[in-house]
């Protein structure tokens, strides 16, 4: 029998080890709760991440939100531990103990307990799955960064013993820097890098890696972060500000330089990592299909997002690739392929494939528009077969799995309900959009009037539900929404809206999205489905299982703690909408 227990269990060890020992057991537990809390036997055939289990005799754990409340299976919270082993404390330092030990109803042996720091979510059957320690994070230039994944990925290099990663100096000099303990022969950084580059976003990449004989530990063990060394200043290589550019390169770092109003702007920066968004987004691809008289779509960027990759874009030509409403995103892996309805572009689904990984195929379905020559479709009922027949290309038959978010949720779940009717069997998941946005869910107010309003004032929410609408004289209807709407501008609430400088490939799609959405009346669907919503939504919609439950035979709804519509895709959230995924939805050869 093999133990494992004070690091990570990897799936490649625990295989490796039950390639030779009959019993693999993962032992999990911080030593203020002696020593051992949870264990799990690992099983031959779950090539999933391999389990922390359930709590040993005498432990009792709890997996809670921000807010100290519990969460449902498969969504991540903070793991706090009971029981008979919990310490008293730490000796000489009350601060300490009061910020790391407290209390909760119902633990074992006392209401005592202790805050782990470790991120963990329940599978469906009971055991529990460590995702990451919340106190490795970091947050660099409007990045949240986990040092810990750089960390994982750099150890996975063959010159790499052991490695650390850390943020050096503060403000406008902060860097991200990584340490890595030298194999045989040493590592090379540019080679480290090269190797980062391919595995992890343009943003993750520390610009500054030193190569150290052995990283510092403390007496007993443990990494000693207040040992690493300051890294040397930044150079002109590392900083790729003084690489000679030819003209297309030049330009495109003009350009990007003139959309995101920052300056000087690398060949290797990333495009997202310095602030972009969609919309900048939309804008910069537009100016360069006028300069270059090109034809581009925004999701280029998703697989070009650096000047230097986009540059080797534009030398390679052929644009017939980039002529479809189907965007290949991630095509490894065996399993059926998962489709992402998108609203208009599939840059929103970065972190989604990256956390997803590459057990199977993963596309995205953008909105006909200009962008891939072809005219917009103003019915979710014809966007959804159009899609149909796309999905069709790369797989003709089912099961179907459709994910889609915001507006993207109803021609997602569109299709599922058409994909049913046909005789196909289709799961949708339905990402943080709101059924009761519908006309029919909105009783005496016209969609078209939301709309017209959400777009008026510079795309600030309309954050009242049709319910409070009812409560006044028709009258005052439009008064009353026009105030809303400004104070959602002010909050900032949505970073999408149209204006004079939305390329009109953009309002073109938008504008046949809007009446898609005003026009549509769904259908029951018998299927299975999953709404994963947003724990605090910003445009006063906030109950959606209002409106699906009453149209979806199969039905569920996830919480994603401290989430708004906004951020629910971006970090540190879009980890538990993976976590959902895969869980409870997605199939997968490794869950």
């Amino acid at each position: 029998r093999a133990w494992s227990g004070g690091e990570t269990l990897t799936r490649p060890l625990a295989d490796a080890l039950l390639e030779r020992c009959d019993s693999v057991w993962n032992l999990y537990g911080p030593t203020e709760t002696t020593i051992w809390s949870t264990v799990a036997r690992v099983e031959r055939d779950d090539h999933g991440p391999v389990p922390i289990g359930r709590p040993i005799a005498q432990t009792d754990v709890h997996v809670v939100d921000a807010a100290g409340q519990p969460v449902p299976a498969n969504v991540p919270g903070e793991l706090l531990i009971g029981g008979a082993g919990v310490a008293v404390g730490y000796l000489h330092r009350p601060e300490l103990t009061a910020d790391r030990f407290g209390s909760l109803p119902g633990a074992a042996g006392g209401a005592r307990v202790y805050r782990s720091g470790d991120l963990v979510y329940y599978r469906p059957d009971g055991q529990l799955v460590h995702v990451r320690r919340l106190d490795n994070q970091v947050k660099l230039r409007g990045h949240r960064i986990e040092l810990g994944e750089i960390e994982t990925r750099l150890a996975e290099h063959p010159q790499v013993r052991a490695a650390a990663a850390a943020v050096h100096g503060d403000g406008v000099d902060a860097r991200l820097v990584a340490y890595v303990e030298a194999g045989v022969p040493p590592p090379e950084p540019d080679a480290l890098r090269a190797f980062l580059a391919d595995r992890l976003p343009a943003h993750l990449v520390p610009p500054a890696i030193v190569v150290l004989d052995r990283l510092p530990l403390t007496s007993n063990g443990k990494l000693d972060r207040a040992q690493l060394p300051a890294p040397l200043p930044p150079t002109a290589v590392e900083s790729s500000r003084d690489v000679p550019l030819d003209q297309k390169a030049a330009t495109l770092v003009r350009l990007w330089e003139e959309i995101l109003d920052r300056r000087p702007i690398g060949v290797h920066d990333d495009f997202f990592a310095l602030g972009g968004y969609s919309l900048l987004a939309a804008r910069l691809i537009a100016r360069i299909n006028h300069d270059f008289d090109w034809h581009l779509p925004v999701s280029v960027l998703f697989e070009a997002p650096t000047v230097a990759r986009l540059a080797e874009v534009l030398r390679r030509g052929a644009t017939s690739r980039f002529t479809s409403s189907l965007i290949p995103l991630q095509l490894e892996g065996q399993g059926p392929p998962l489709f992402l309805v998108a609203r208009f572009s599939a840059l929103g689904f970065r972190g989604l494939v990256r956390y997803l990984g590459r057990d199977r195929p993963i596309y995205a379905l953008v909105p006909p528009g200009p962008d891939n020559g072809a005219t917009p479709l103003a019915s979710i009922e014809a966007l959804a077969a159009h899609y149909i027949g796309e999905m069709r290309r790369v797989q003709p038959t089912g099961p179907y799995v459709i994910a889609g978010y915001s507006f993207g949720a109803f021609p997602a779940y569109e299709a599922a309900r058409q994909l049913d009717q046909a005789g196909e069997s289709a799961t949708v998941v339905l990402i943080d959009g709101g059924v009761h946005l519908l006309p029919r869910h909105v009783s005496g107010l016209p969609a078209h009037l939301l709309w017209r309003l959400r777009m008026r004032h510079l795309g600030a929410v309309v954050t009242v539900h049709g319910r409070e609408l009812r409560r006044l004289p028709p009258r005052r209807w439009l008064p009353y929404l026009a105030a809303q709407s400004r104070l959602g501008l002010r909050r900032r609430l949505v970073p999408f809206h149209a204006d004079a400088s939305t390329p009109p490939a953009v309002r073109d799609v938008e504008r046949a999205n809007k009446t898609a959405f005003a026009t549509y009346r769904p259908g029951r669907f018998t299927g299975p489905a999953i709404a994963i919503r947003s724990a605090h939504r910003t445009d006063g919609f906030d109950d959606p299982r209002a409106g699906w439950a009453t149209l979806i035979g199969d039905f569920r709804e996830v919480s994603i703690p401290d989430s708004t519509h906004t951020t629910i895709l971006d970090e540190p959230h879009v980890s538990s909408v993976v976590a959902c995924l895969r869980a409870t939805v997605v199939p997968t050869r490794t869950v």
